[in-house]
This record gives structure tokens, C-alpha cells and sequence, in this order.
């Protein structure tokens, strides 16, 4: 087998020489080579209703000398397509776009990562960070590079609903500062997608130890973000342009401020006379163009 042959290749290759039951797992593996990398035999068996020892098997075919072997190729293949540099990006980008419906296609991706989102995310994690936004003294929000306007995003909702909503920006020495009250009182939501700033990871790895609830936001089970804390809010980012979509992660933050506001209404936590009052200062700095 050379370095330069994915898993799904392999699979092209040599699909005649599979049995019925190393087809049906040969067809999860393709939909997503993700899965090879991450889910046990027996998991994908389950998926494909076949026994576990089916699954071990589709690596001879392959020319793979067992399960972990065919784990390792679809790992590189997974790290490969997070860490691509944006000229690959630019230049798939061209080669999928040419002669098609632009928008038409870049839409339809946006709408298929929604859907996948919507099946991913844990409704377990996403209520515990509700509760956790709406106790925590502190709400500490970090993201770099295309992540950034994601947190801005939240932070300036959020800061509409309760007090003491932290933007770390990515400046380094102001972030880390910025941390040094920080405690179990506290939570933080950390946006990381590939590529992965270490800058977001490290400020995560600081405030975990003073022991804020760190939730993070990104792409892959395979995203390092992970080692850091098993509060994941997992989206899909599929893009056709030369950075990833940010439309799944912003529906989500419309979906967590939409929570946080409904939680702290029905504790009557003076949520209304807030966006009242805010409201009042608006009128009164003529924030907004009205007509006349």
C-alpha cells in the first residue's frame, strides 16, 4: 500500500472482491472516513449490522494488515482534510465550483451541515451548558482567527440577557490576564476548528486548571479540543470556499441564547427590565435610524 492511498481509494479499488456483509461496512467507511478513525470494530459492525469479525476482515481485501492498520490510514486521510492549507482550499474549491450553480452549491452544503449538526449535537451537553451560562458568575467566550466573529457574535447576545460576559480576542497577554480571577465559579464556551489555533487551546488548558467548566465548539472528534474537556458541541463545517463554514456554529449560538433567555425569564431574573432599559438608552443616543 503506498502513503498516498485513502482509505475510501482503497476501498474503489477493490470493492469486487467483497463480500455482502464487507460491502455493507465498506459503505459506512466511505460516507465517512471519520469513522474508521474514531469508532471501534464493534461500533462500526453495529452500523453496518454485521458481526465484529466482518468488520476486522474488510482489511485483507484491502491489502491492510489488520483493523489497526486501516484505523491509522483513515486517521491521516481525517488530519490531512482538517489541516489543509488554504491554497488547497482555494484550489478544491475551483475544481468542485467549476461550471456549476455557485451559490446554489455552496447553499446546499450550508443546509446538509445544518442537518448533520442538528443529529450530532448532544442535547445532554447543550443543556448542561445552559444551565451553566445562566449560573455561572463569569461566561468567558475564546476563539481565533475565523473563530473570532463567532465569539463576538456571542458574546454580544449574551450581554444582552445578564452581566459579566468576557470576550478574549486573541491577544495574547491581554487573554491570559484576563484569566486571572477566574475559578469554579466560572464557565468558558472555546470555538476551535480546524485549523486549530494554539492560541484558543492553551487559554482553555489555563482556565481548565483554575477550574472553570470548560465547553468547546468544533468540527472533529479528533479536534484537540477534546483532551481538554468532554463537553463537546460537535458542528459540522463542510465548506466550498477557502475557510470553513461558519453557518452550523452560528445556529447554534442562536439556539443557546434562545435557551438562556427562556431559562432566566421563567426565573423572573430581571431580564426584561434589562433589554428595557437598554432599549431606553437607545432611544434616548438615537442608536438606530428611524423614519422621520
Amino acid at each position: 500500500m503506498t502513503e498516498n492511498n485513502s482509505l475510501g481509494a482503497l476501498i474503489e479499488a477493490n470493492s469486487r472482491d467483497l463480500t455482502e456483509a464487507e460491502r455493507r461496512v465498506a459503505d459506512i467507511l466511505l460516507k465517512s472516513e471519520e469513522v474508521a478513525a474514531l469508532y471501534t470494530a464493534g461500533e462500526i459492525a453495529q452500523m453496518a449490522g454485521t458481526s465484529d469479525s466482518t468488520v476486522i476482515r474488510l482489511a485483507r481485501p484491502l491489502g491492510l494488515s489488520g483493523y489497526l492498520e486501516m484505523q491509522r490510514v483513515a486517521r491521516r486521510k481525517v488530519m490531512e482534510e482538517l489541516h489543509s492549507r488554504t491554497p488547497d482550499r482555494l484550489h478544491a474549491a475551483e475544481e468542485s465550483l467549476q461550471n456549476e450553480d455557485l451559490i446554489g452549491r455552496v447553499f446546499a452544503k450550508d443546509a446538509l451541515n445544518l442537518q448533520v449538526t442538528t443529529k450530532n449535537i448532544s442535547r445532554r451537553v447543550f443543556q448542561n451548558l445552559v444551565a451553566d451560562v445562566v449560573s455561572a458568575r463569569r461566561v468567558y467566550v475564546v476563539g481565533s482567527r475565523t473563530a473570532s466573529s463567532l465569539t463576538g457574535l456571542l458574546c454580544f447576545c449574551l450581554r444582552l440577557l445578564r452581566e459579566n460576559v468576557r470576550d478574549l480576542t486573541g491577544q495574547l497577554e491581554e487573554d491570559y490576564d484576563r484569566l486571572l480571577e477566574a475559578s469554579s465559579n466560572d464557565v468558558m464556551i472555546g470555538f476551535s476548528m480546524a485549523r486549530y489555533a494554539t492560541h484558543t487551546l492553551s487559554v482553555m488548558s489555563i482556565a481548565g486548571s483554575k477550574g472553570v467548566k470548560l465547553y468547546g465548539v468544533t468540527d472533529s472528534m479528533i479536534s484537540p479540543v477534546n483532551n481538554l474537556t468532554s463537553q463537546i458541541i460537535l458542528v459540522s463545517n463542510d465548506s466550498l470556499s477557502i475557510t470553513p463554514s461558519p453557518t452550523a456554529a452560528v445556529a447554534f449560538i442562536h439556539a443557546l441564547v434562545a435557551a438562556v433567555g427562556l431559562d432566566l425569564t421563567s426565573r423572573d431574573n430581571g431580564v426584561e427590565e434589562r433589554l428595557k432599559e437598554l432599549e431606553n438608552i437607545y432611544d434616548a443616543t438615537k442608536m438606530y435610524w428611524t423614519e422621520g
